[in-house]
């Protein structure tokens, strides 16, 4: 064989070395950046879903915070109702204790007159 021979095939392998070369890092550069490409889209997955929750929290807590003024507002107005329930209550035993009495003094008269 001829040194022109053995230099073409020298220069034939060290293409393909090459080549394979190239294309086992090109391979690993897709993979990295495919793996870089999938944590940055779970980082933001991550964020999203980390921001609907906050609001969510948020929102809860607002709900709760009305809700109390609202209990608060509804004790002091059961408070009124059952202190006017009580007057009320006094005014109906005093009425009836006057109606009897009337009633009783109708039958007086009543009775007077026969």
């Amino acid at each position: 064989m001829s040194q022109n021979v053995i230099i073409e095939i020298l220069l034939a392998v060290l293409t393909v070395a090459i080549g394979v070369g190239s294309f086992v890092g090109a391979s690993r550069a897709n993979s990295s950046q495919a793996a870089g490409t999938r944590a940055a889209i779970d980082a933001a997955a991550y964020e999203r879903a980390k921001l609907i929750y906050e609001s969510a929290i948020d929102t809860l807590q607002e709900q709760i915070q009305a809700l109390r003024v609202q209990m608060s507002t509804l004790d002091e107005e059961v408070i009124k109702l059952q202190r006017t329930n009580q007057s009320l209550m006094i005014r109906v035993g005093e009425l009836q204790a006057t109606n009897s009495e009337l009633t009783k003094q109708i039958s007086e008269l009543k009775e007077k007159r026969l």
